[in-house]
């Protein structure tokens, strides 16, 4: 993640800076931001562990791990009032895409945080128009396995939200319900690019 490997080189400048709270909190959110994947994946994992054990009271920590899920669209919300935008059924499919792709984006966190090089990618940006010779102005991602791991994790938090509602224990069922309909989204729509990329 190209924000992460920007993080380790200057996270520690900008909390030494001597600016302002406000400036240094604005600087470690923005260089920090990829971070929400992991914590999503993880809080995901871990309310799915839960569910299944009686010794946990699953529906206080539910409940507090559901406020922090909730907290991320805070950003997305505020960023659409400011510029007018009140398509606020957007939301609902920001949150599903941001959940589905915490697997692969969390692997890019990883990545940068141990210093491992990536290439720097940008998605074509040709104006509406395409250029001679231009194909597709379609982004093509590497192709890989990945879509698996998102395939199993939607199985995975289909059942856990299913084994929630079955036996009572409803705390994180809404947030497992999302990561399986968001697992599943982004890894149908993987499946589909790697296919189509091996048949040509």
């Amino acid at each position: 993640s190209s924000d992460l490997e920007t993080a380790r080189k200057l996270l520690g400048k900008v909390l030494s800076s001597g600016f302002g709270f406000s400036v240094i909190a604005h600087g470690v959110m923005h260089l920090c931001t990829s971070l929400v994947f992991p914590a999503i994946l993880i809080a995901g994992l871990c309310g799915a562990m839960l569910v299944t054990s009686q010794e946990v009271p699953v529906a206080r920590i539910g409940g507090w791990a559901f406020i922090g899920f909730l907290s991320v669209s805070v950003f997305y919300l505020a960023s659409m009032i400011r510029n007018r935008n009140y398509h606020f059924w957007q939301l609902p499919l920001f949150m599903l895409v941001t959940m589905g792709l915490s697997w692969h984006n969390s692997v890019a966190v990883m990545g940068g945080l141990s210093g491992r090089k990536s290439p720097f990618l940008r998605t074509p940006k040709l104006g509406g128009e395409k250029p001679a010779g231009v194909q597709s102005t379609v982004y093509r991602s590497a192709s890989g396995w990945g879509w698996l791991m998102e395939i199993s994790l939607a199985v995975l938090f289909g059942a856990a939200a299913f084994h929630g509602w079955t036996t009572g224990r409803t705390a994180f069922i809404v947030m497992h319900g999302m990561l399986a309909v968001g697992f599943a989204l982004v890894g149908l729509a993987s499946s589909m690019e790697v296919f189509r990329r091996w048949r040509d």
